[in-house]
């Protein structure tokens, strides 16, 4: 398990959040831009961010698990990658099915529309998916150099207590002699 400092969890957390608030914000720039091709109203970009980091929120913790990696016999990335891909598809069929049987956004307009939601859906959960690597990259860096630092010390301290050891047997034998000495 890599070391962690307490900020390091928060620090995920927020750049998770402000990663999906980000992406629907240039997606509702994009559908102001190009009117009609994506109105969104205030529940939809609701349920879409909560969808966005709930489920990247879950593939995160996914990944952490060492034993579901090793039992799938796949990397971190392929977890990661694998389950964008499905994630990718359970965001279009929200937007396909949930959204409009809620009555937050339209129905969609065909195959061609819910396949642009795929690649966009995909496109924002393989952006979040290298930025995760990446940060899961420093965060094992800094742990792997703490870890060198720890051992470094470690290994200092043993050296000062074997130089004690040896001092303070010559040291007790230089105040004796001292002391026969001084008496003859």
């Amino acid at each position: 398990m890599p070391l962690t400092t307490p900020g390091t969890s928060a620090f995920f957390w927020l750049f998770h959040a402000a990663y999906w608030l980000g992406l629907w914000g240039i997606r509702e720039l994009f559908a102001s831009v190009f009117p009609g091709s994506a109105e969104v109203t205030g529940p939809a970009f609701g349920v879409r961010v909560a969808v966005g980091c709930v489920a990247t929120g879950g593939l995160r913790m996914l990944s952490l698990r060492k034993d579901l990696v090793q039992r799938l016999g796949l990397s971190r990335f392929g977890v990661l990658a694998g389950g964008c891909i499905c994630l990718a598809v359970a965001m279009t069929l929200v937007r396909q099915r949930l959204e409009p049987s809620l009555g937050i956004a339209e129905p969609l307009a065909g195959p061609g529309h819910a396949a642009a939601i795929f690649l966009l859906s995909l496109t924002g959960l393989l952006g979040w998916m290298f930025c995760y690597l990446t940060f899961r990259l420093i965060e094992d860096h800094d742990a792997t150099f703490i870890r060198e630092l720890e051992a470094r010390a470690e290994a200092d301290r043993h050296e000062l207590k074997h130089l004690q050891a040896t001092m303070d047997p010559h040291f007790l034998f230089n105040a004796l002699s001292a002391v026969m000495a001084i008496k003859h």
